[in-house]
């Protein structure tokens, strides 16, 4: 039982460490067709914290503070209140399909804005509409983010793609992306300990196994990190966040 678990840990983690985000969602993509949420978030949390800091201590200089304190924390703290609100009246099963859907359609959207270069007439046909989108839409997501991560723990999804707008830089991006998901993920982990009750899979061998995983996933997430040019981020975060949304669907409406 424990394999599954370490690999799952290996390849999500080597994933957040390149993009900024993904181990949580990738982790409990795979993961919920084998065992329940809650017990994979218990696991997978307190790791996600240590990158977190392994991250934010070797991308301190890059932080944007400004970008994390005033345009996105805020929105988040939003969605994460109303998901809890919500809670009691739909099951977390729903919510985390939904969330898929919602993956599904703004990845969609985001593959043809990257791919398809608009003719200069269209530009200039869309100017004000774009302008609207550029300024509401941040927000929006940002929501989504929040609302994400209370029901399932990963709102890095909708807050990836609109922060990476904000940064030239992909440190810059990493790093503020990991002091955001350290205060996410404490908040996530007092909300385990306080409402759940972990499974038969939470133990202390599981966890130092994935523990021992963690650097090696460090190592490898760095290596792989230079070989991917900047300019191609976007994208790939793009695709892993379709497949991802697609999964979450099929795996609603599996059982």
């Amino acid at each position: 039982m424990t394999l599954p678990i370490i690999l799952i840990t290996f390849f999500s983690q080597t994933l957040e460490y390149v993009l900024g985000f993904g181990g949580t969602l990738v982790a409990l993509v795979i993961g919920s067709y084998f065992y329940p949420v809650n017990d994979i978030l218990y696991l997978l949390v307190p790791i996600n914290i240590l990158l977190n800091l392994s991250v934010i201590y070797r991308d301190r200089e890059f932080i944007d503070y400004k970008l994390l304190l005033l345009q996105v924390i805020p929105w988040m703290i939003l969605g994460f209140a109303i998901s809890i609100m919500i809670s009691a009246s739909f099951e977390q099963k729903l919510q985390i399909a939904l969330i898929g859907g919602t993956l599904v359609v703004s990845a969609v959207r985001a593959i043809l804005s990257l791919v398809i270069i608009p003719s200069e007439g269209q530009a200039h046909h869309q100017s004000h509409y774009r302008q609207f989108i550029q300024k509401y839409l941040p927000v929006f997501y940002y929501m989504l983010g929040g609302f994400a991560q209370a029901a399932m723990g990963a709102g890095g999804p909708f807050v990836t793609f609109q922060m990476a707008s904000k940064t030239k830089h992909h440190q810059v991006l990493r790093g503020t992306l990991a002091c955001l998901w350290l205060i996410m993920n404490l908040a996530v982990l007092v909300g385990l300990l306080k409402n759940h009750n972990p499974g038969e899979i939470v133990s202390f061998y599981t966890f130092m196994a994935m523990l021992f995983v963690f650097p090696f996933a460090i190592i490898f997430g760095e290596k792989t990190a230079k070989l991917i040019p900047s300019k191609s981020i976007p994208l790939l975060i793009q695709v892993v966040l379709l497949m991802s949304g697609i999964s979450l669907i099929s795996n609603y409406f599996r059982t």
